[in-house]
């Protein structure tokens, strides 16, 4: 993976606020306010996605979320690959990445909840 791509892709996004980046699953995991939406791997931009923003991808193709592995077992996690004609428009992108990051946030909020509520015994 070449980090100019990495680099083209936070310029991309710069407008939407300041954008964090963490090496992981070989690539990065990008961050807007602490909160992951957005991961690059091998120059492919995959971004954050949940009901809410899926026919968008699959209007466009995109059927499958990325892959991941960890300790000799795969996961399917919910990040899809962003289309080429939507890198290339960048207000459609950030629409695209706006959605993306506001599944991260319920994502985040259910979590946070789940994580919070005690059990019934």
């Amino acid at each position: 993976m070449t980090g100019h791509f990495v680099e083209h892709v936070l310029d991309l996004l710069n407008p939407l606020g300041p954008l964090g980046r963490r090496r992981m699953f070989g690539g990065h995991c990008l961050y807007l306010d602490g909160i992951p939406f957005a991961i690059v791997f091998d120059d492919t931009l995959y971004l954050k996605v949940d009901d809410s923003n899926l026919t968008d991808f699959q209007a466009h193709g995109v059927h499958d979320s990325i892959r991941a592995f960890e300790k000799n077992r795969s996961l399917t996690i919910s990040y899809y690959e962003v289309p080429p004609d939507i890198l290339e428009d960048r207000e459609e992108l950030h629409s695209w990445a706006r959605k993306a990051f506001e599944v991260a946030l319920r994502a985040q909020t259910k979590k946070r909840t789940r994580i919070g509520t005690p059990t019934k015994r």
